[in-house]
């Protein structure tokens, strides 16, 4: 049986209701970690450039690294997220990421951290979040029946503010209690969160490509659908 056509093991009330199907609830609590951490280690990542250079402009040379990836490779990695198993993908940038996070926050602790290697954290970081917001979004429809659809994409849309709250808060905390390196740390382990919903969701297979067209095609035909 698809992931879509289980049934719910709780019919909850209203905008609530996909939270009544395991899989969407599982995917909606690892995403709520996994977004909740990234805020984290953007937190730590601020402060650490700060305490490295002193300087204002360096500082915000990590707004400009971390959007121009996402914007540069968000069209190809719609195409990719269509033609691949978005789980699979999804596992890999999970763990791409788990594994930049984990390094910068062994670097922080031996206290050998250069700024050019927290850069390329950033940008590595972005690339490979690019892909990865474009799997997740391509993958969460398909874990419930489509008349709860836009229930969860307002859940969705509701777990991505709360972690825009709160990440940052406990990234701050984190730092004064824990030392610089906490929040790479927590954010690895918000990767292993999605990493484990993702393993216990069921019913899930490869999705086909109806028409293998040319990869340049089908970006062309997105954003036609776009316009």
């Amino acid at each position: 049986m698809a992931a879509r056509d289980l049934p719910p093991f709780a019919r909850l009330p209203g905008g609530l209701a996909p939270l009544g199907y395991r899989n969407y609830l599982l995917f909606w609590l690892g995403f709520v970690a996994s977004n909740a951490g990234k805020w984290i280690e953007q937190t730590g990542t601020v402060w650490i450039a700060y305490e490295l250079t002193g300087s204002p402009f360096l500082l915000g040379v990590l707004g400009v690294i971390r959007a121009v990836p996402t914007i540069v490779l968000t069209p190809f990695a719609g195409v990719i997220a269509d033609r691949v198993d978005q789980r699979r993908l999804l596992f890999a940038t999970q763990g791409v990421s788990l594994v930049l996070s984990l390094a910068i926050g062994v670097l922080i602790a031996s206290g050998t951290l250069q700024l050019w290697e927290l850069y390329l954290e950033v940008t590595l970081q972005a690339a490979v979040n690019a892909v990865d917001a474009v799997a997740r979004q391509s993958l969460f429809p398909r874990l419930l029946p489509r008349a709860h659809l836009v229930e969860a994409v307002t859940l969705q849309s509701m777990a991505s503010r709360v972690s825009n709250l709160v990440g940052p808060a406990i990234g701050g905390f984190a730092i004064a209690g824990l030392g610089e390196a906490s929040p790479f740390l927590l954010n690895a382990v918000s990767f292993v969160c999605l990493m484990l919903a993702l393993a216990l969701v069921v019913g899930i297979s490869a999705r086909p490509v109806a028409t293998p067209a040319p990869f340049l095609t089908d970006m062309a035909d997105g954003f036609r659908y776009i316009l």
